[in-house]
């Protein structure tokens, strides 16, 4: 199932190459899949389009949180909150101590 939705939003990509939603949604395919460098770069691809795309940085920030890399996911769970994603607050207390 998974192949087959990361091919549609390769296609997606291909058709329209500023669709930040499908960017976002392969990066949550390889988060759920634990492939957290690929989700990054999934996410972050996001970011780069659409630099206030705040559910972006806070699967980015949970995905760096799995590689260990707390300053890093911790400033990234700052930023979604501060563009108005604030379920992501409840994640800073445990990331960011």
């Amino acid at each position: 199932m998974n192949d087959l939705a990361q091919k549609d939003f390769d296609k997606a990509i291909e058709v329209t190459p500023g669709y930040v939603q499908a960017y976002h949604n392969k990066g949550n395919i390889f988060y759920n899949e634990k492939k957290y460098n690929e989700a990054i770069t999934s996410f972050s691809k996001a970011i780069e389009i659409k630099p206030d795309y705040a559910i972006s940085f806070y699967s980015r920030g949970l995905a760096e949180y799995y590689l260990g890399k707390k300053d890093a996911a911790c400033k990234d769970l700052k930023s979604a909150v501060n563009l108005g994603y604030q379920a992501a607050a409840s994640a800073i207390p445990q990331v960011c101590n």
